[in-house]
């Protein structure tokens, strides 16, 4: 895999499973754009799922829920990147990225139900007579949306040290100790190439939960002021 592709997204990780050939095939650099329209897409496939089953199965507003799908693609579709058709369905078409999307999507939705539903029972989000009122929601949502930008931004501290510790491991392993030494690079290059991952993943998380909290709070006030 090329080094610019590498950069992006890490050799070896989650959203560069067997490119190798996509990438010898395209230019670096289309590639991670097609990848990156790729995460964008997942994750409003995944927040689009947890909406609908906050709808269906724990009773928030229907208007609510559209309300919130709205902000989360608008903000989404702000970040797409310009990318080429035949990249987009080659990157789209491989087998290990597919497999990648599918988990993707199902483990985030499950993450903004649950810490949706945790948000709902929190004081904070909850109205005077302890209703599930409009605000309580969006508050609720806008709870869960920093909770998982905060448990990402843990993954990169986590992943962080877990690097610096190898890196003082692989000072102490002695120059004859071959074996030692390969491994040593092997892992940190695993451990890497995952941090890169991670911080691309938070970065579009943390860009459409900023901008979609921000509308949240601003829909808040403009419902306060006509109570």
């Amino acid at each position: 895999m090329s080094g610019a592709l590498s950069n992006v997204f890490g050799g070896g990780n989650i959203l560069g499973l067997a490119l190798n050939m996509v990438s010898l095939a395209f230019p670096p650099l289309a590639v991670a754009n097609s990848l990156s329209n790729l995460l964008s897409q997942s994750i409003g496939q995944a927040f689009n799922k947890a909406i609908d089953t906050l709808v269906q199965q724990f009773g928030m507003p229907k208007f609510v829920g559209e309300m919130v799908k709205n902000l989360a693609g608008e903000t989404l579709g702000n970040q797409m990147k310009p990318s080429s058709p035949d990249v987009d369905a080659a990157v789209a078409g491989d087998p290990g990225v597919q497999d990648w999307m599918g988990k993707f999507v199902e483990d985030l939705a499950s993450s903004i139900v649950e810490s949706a539903r945790q948000g709902l029972d929190s004081k904070e989000a909850r109205g005077k007579e302890g209703k599930r009122t409009t605000g309580s929601w969006l508050q609720a949502i806008a709870m869960a949306m920093g909770s998982i930008a905060g448990d990402k931004a843990a993954q990169m501290v986590e992943l962080s040290q877990k690097m610096a510790d190898l890196n003082a491991a692989g000072k102490k392993i002695g120059k004859n100790d071959t074996n030692a030494q390969q491994e040593n690079a092997r892992a940190f290059s695993e451990t890497q190439s995952l941090f890169q991952a991670t911080s691309q993943e938070f970065s579009i998380l943390q860009n459409t939960f900023a901008n979609a909290i921000k509308s949240i709070g601003e829909g808040l006030t403009a419902m306060g002021r006509k109570g």
